[in-house]
C-alpha cells in the first residue's frame, strides 16, 4: 500500500499514479475504490486517507530506497493475520482489508474529473 500527498492543483487521480509509479516504480490503471477514510493520525494529524485500488499495468520494482526498505506481493486474506504492531494505522488498515475481503469496491467513476 502507497501512501501519498496530493499536490496542490493535482488531480487525486493522477496523484495516486505518480506516487506508486515514484515509490515502486510501477505503472497502475486505478480500477475501484473502497472508499475514503476520516480519522486522526498516530501524530495527532487529521487525515482524511482515499484508497483505490488498480492493476499493474507497466514498469518494473524500483523502491525509493529512503521510503521503502523492503517488498512484497501478499494476497488480501493475509493481511488478516498481521498483528495491530505491523501496520501503519491498523484500525483505518483494517477497515480497508475488511471492504476488500468483503469486495466492497466502488467503481473509479465516483470520482469526478478535476474542475478547472
Amino acid at each position: 500500500m502507497v501512501m501519498c500527498h496530493v499536490e496542490n492543483g493535482e488531480d487525486i487521480l493522477y496523484s495516486a499514479q505518480r506516487e506508486v509509479k515514484e515509490e515502486t516504480g510501477f505503472d497502475v490503471k486505478l480500477i475501484g475504490t473502497t472508499g475514503v477514510y476520516n480519522f486522526v493520525s498516530n501524530t495527532n494529524n487529521q487525515v482524511i486517507l482515499f484508497h483505490f485500488v488498480g492493476e499493474v499495468t507497466g514498469g518494473s520494482l524500483n523502491l525509493e530506497e529512503d521510503v521503502i526498505s523492503d517488498s512484497k506481493w501478499i494476497k488480501v486474506n493475509e493481511l488478516v493475520i498481521f498483528e495491530n504492531k505491523d501496520l501503519r494505522e491498523p484500525s483505518v488498515i483494517k477497515q480497508i482489508i475488511n471492504n476488500l475481503l468483503q469486495e466492497r469496491i466502488y467503481p473509479i467513476s465516483v470520482y469526478n474529473e478535476q474542475l478547472i
